[in-house]
């Protein structure tokens, strides 16, 4: 093979081996873009998948306040037939405070424990 020819050979073959490069780099560019898409579906995917936990955990949340409401309803008005019946002020000593402080310390306990 003469000078020349393996000349033209060699840029040949640097020409081949760069449009090999160029092929290469835009297979690669179309394959981040394709991930890039993928990436975004996942994540407009879990934020979709997060608003509709929060909705969940809102709704739970509320229906458990409204049970507590009407719980803490039914005992303050329990207190307050009792307190009616007793019909006059009462003078407490203090094993009455004692016990009516433990009673509101269970009452308290049961409103926040229980559902």
């Amino acid at each position: 093979m003469s000078h020349k020819a393996a000349s033209e050979y060699r840029g040949e073959a640097a020409a081949a081996a760069f449009d090999r490069v160029l092929e290469a780099e835009r297979t690669a560019e179309a394959e981040v873009a394709t991930c890039r898409e993928q990436a975004t579906a996942l994540v407009a995917g879990a934020a979709e998948g997060r608003r509709g936990l929060q909705a969940d955990v809102d709704a739970r949340i509320a229906a458990w306040q409204v049970r507590l409401a009407r719980k803490a309803d039914q005992a303050v008005a329990v207190l307050e037939r009792e307190a009616a019946g007793l019909g006059g002020a009462m003078e407490l000593d203090a094993t009455d405070r004692q016990r009516i402080g433990r009673a509101v310390a269970r009452l308290a306990d049961e409103l926040i424990a229980g559902d």
